[in-house]
């Protein structure tokens, strides 16, 4: 992976994935899965996975490499009907809803979010500091956090709209959104 790449829920060797990101835990497509269940969806359907971006146009070899990666070399010989299966796109209605939510995560809307509550974080420092020359009154202030904590309590069902998209979608010059955002992704490798 490259230093400065974006990645959306990486997996970490010794790390479980539900524990270190609560908000798959809590989701519903994913509650059934093992968690090598769960890697194998996010190498296989993650836009941000390596594997992904590598073998997206090709599904069985993006599916071979991607049971590679979340089970182990061995998969092939220890659960031979698994891996066949797999190799040929038929997965388990577990594993097939997992894959859908997980294609369904926009790493922009995210971006986005997670941008604007880093911005609200270090306005609220800035406030807290008091910093001599600031104009803002104690009632700005106030309301500026105010607005702030509101925010953050709402953003989170936002980006859950806009990744649910309102089943709209754009089409522009040719391609939709979606596969622009994938072609930026391609070519930022």
């Amino acid at each position: 992976m490259k230093k400065n790449e974006i990645l959306l829920f990486p997996p970490h060797d010794g790390i479980d994935m539900f524990q270190e990101y609560p908000e798959l835990a809590s989701l519903e497509e994913f509650v059934m899965l093992s968690e090598k269940d769960l890697r194998f969806v996010w190498y296989f359907s993650n836009v941000t996975s390596p594997v992904y971006k590598k073998y997206y146009s090709n599904k069985s070899k993006l599916a071979e490499k991607s049971m590679i990666a979340a089970y182990g070399r061995k998969i092939e010989n220890s659960d031979p009907s698994k891996w066949i299966s797999f190799i040929r796109l038929s997965f388990p209605a577990k594993i097939s809803i997992a894959i859908d939510k997980m294609q369904s995560f926009r790493v922009t809307a995210r971006i986005k979010a997670q941008s604007a509550i880093e911005s609200s974080f270090n306005n609220i420092l800035d406030i807290a500091e008091d910093r001599p020359g600031d104009d803002s009154t104690i009632s700005d202030k106030k309301a500026y956090t105010s607005t702030v904590a509101e925010i953050s309590k709402i953003l989170p069902s936002i980006l859950k709209q806009v990744e649910e998209g309102f089943g709209i979608r754009r089409e522009e010059s040719g391609h939709s959104r979606d596969d622009s955002l994938m072609d930026e992704l391609l070519e930022s490798e």
